[in-house]
């Protein structure tokens, strides 16, 4: 496999950058407690060791231990480890061996304890846990290099590695926030136990056999989440090959990209009836940056039909990498979407920037999510569509 010998400098020196900063960061103190804000989030880390994550008007509670420029941070049951650097009023985070970090600035001096958090305070750290949380996660969090879809493409790109924990599905409430539909849905009810996170339905119809002889087939969704009369679905298979964006800019988003377009026009309305559109809620999507790059998102958009971010794919499919691999239909596969004989699998779209304005994330054939992502006018990714419609 050929690589660009400019990418492999830039993987090497970031690299010895990572190792600098965590030299560096042997001498940061342990204290890091008081509130923080940057990058569209605010940490608060108490002195007692709980902590909070303020994030699209969403508040995630925990615990933390700080140590010689290692933070660890517990949420959901989860570890998330970072190295960290503190000048002054200025934290640094910094995700595994990437060199890429969020800066926060300290907006408060550290409170004795969180208010509103309820659980257990943490245990005092051994001398055996440090030492564990020194070493590198391969959670998704924190990312080890691995070849990726640029690798194939001749060039060197990192990528995700996650955990191969077992399937799990979650109730966590949706990155979105949808609105009701213009016209008024059937009041008839659903059975709910139909409709629980995880479980595949039909709505709507798209070509996908590769035989328009005998007409298109329904759409098979799977539940990301229930929300009242609401659900969240995003099409089982990859249903089209699609560039991200035809328009030859090099500063796109998804605001701009002429995917989002053909979502809700062209899709929209080969997919759905009338009937159908009834039932489909306008979502305000939110714009995401990159967690690694900080890569300008846009602005918010409202739109019936659109993609999963990095970050909900990420919580929609914690702990299920599996469950974002993505297996084209005979119709995609037809209009482009290309086998990847190194990675064995198939690439799909993400509507988070990657590691800059010309790329777009990506979904690894592997089920992880590549935050370096692709070039936007590439032709061979699928497109998995998401929706959310009521249930009656």
């Amino acid at each position: 496999m050929k690589k660009i010998r400019s990418e492999l400098y830039i993987f090497v020196l970031a690299i010895i950058l990572v190792f600098i900063m965590t030299a560096c960061g042997s001498s940061q103190p342990g204290d890091i407690s008081g509130t923080y804000t940057g990058s569209g989030e605010t940490y608060t880390f108490a002195k007692d060791g709980t902590m909070s994550l303020v994030k699209d008007g969403e508040t995630t509670y925990g615990t933390y231990t700080s140590d010689n420029g290692k933070l660890v941070i517990t949420m959901d049951g989860e570890d998330i480890k970072y190295s960290y650097t503190l000048e002054g009023n200025e934290l640094g985070l910094y995700k595994g061996i990437s060199p890429f970090g969020s800066l926060y600035e300290k907006t408060e001096d550290g409170k004795d304890q969180i208010e509103g958090w309820e659980g257990e305070l943490p245990t005092e750290t051994t001398e055996e846990t440090t030492e564990e949380t020194t070493e590198e996660t391969t959670s998704e969090t924190t990312k080890a290099p691995e070849t990726t879809k640029e690798t194939t493409k001749e060039t060197t790109k990192e990528t995700t590695e996650e955990t191969t924990a077992a399937p799990e599905t979650t109730t966590e409430a949706p990155t979105e926030a949808p609105t009701e539909p213009e016209t008024e849905a059937p009041t008839e009810p659903a059975d709910p136990n139909a409709y629980l996170i995880g479980t595949t339905v039909t709505f709507g119809t798209y070509e996908q056999d590769n035989n328009t002889a005998n007409g298109a087939e329904p759409i098979e969704w799977t539940v990301l989440n229930v929300d009242g009369n609401r659900m969240m679905l995003i099409s089982k298979y990859g249903l089209d090959c699609q560039q991200y964006d035809t328009s030859g800019k090099t500063a796109v988003t998804w605001e701009t990209c002429t995917l989002r377009t053909w979502l809700n026009v062209e899709f929209y309305n080969t997919a759905f009836s009338d009937s159908d559109k009834s039932r489909i809620l306008t979502t305000h999507v939110t714009a995401d940056t990159n967690p690694d790059y900080n890569t300008p998102a846009g602005s918010y958009t409202d739109d019936k039909v659109f993609l999963l971010s990095t970050n909900q794919a990420y919580i929609y499919f914690k702990g299920n990498q599996a469950g974002r691999i993505t297996v084209p239909t005979e119709y995609a596969k037809a209009r482009g979407v290309t086998y990847d004989s190194e990675e064995k699998g198939y690439w799909a779209w993400l509507r988070t920037p990657g590691r800059s304005s010309d790329y777009a994330a990506l979904i690894h054939p592997n089920g992880s999510i590549d935050y370096v992502g692709y070039h936007t006018y590439d032709d061979e990714n699928a497109v998995r569509p998401v929706i959310w419609i009521t249930i009656y």
